[in-house]
């Protein structure tokens, strides 16, 4: 969950109606997030920054080991 701080900041940079879309697919083996890839004709998002602090966060997030298979995320982001 973003502070208020964190949220204000990235209001102040966008708009306040930001309304914006991103999609990944990765696979995922023995619980673990692998080659993470932006859909980049399916994504609205198109901050750098923003994208890639997402891919990274993906890539350390763990699930049950038992976990295999590949996997499209979508996430709106509405401000």
């Amino acid at each position: 969950m973003a502070t208020s701080v964190t949220k204000r900041r990235f209001c102040q940079r966008y708009n306040s109606s930001y309304n914006q879309e991103i999609v990944f697919e990765f696979t995922l083996n023995k619980g673990r997030v692998e080659r993470v890839v932006l859909h980049e004709k399916a994504s609205t998002l198109k901050d750098a920054v923003v994208v890639e602090k997402i891919k990274r966060s993906l890539l350390i997030w763990r699930v049950s080991p038992s976990t295999t298979g590949k996997v499209i995320l979508t996430l709106h982001i509405h401000v």
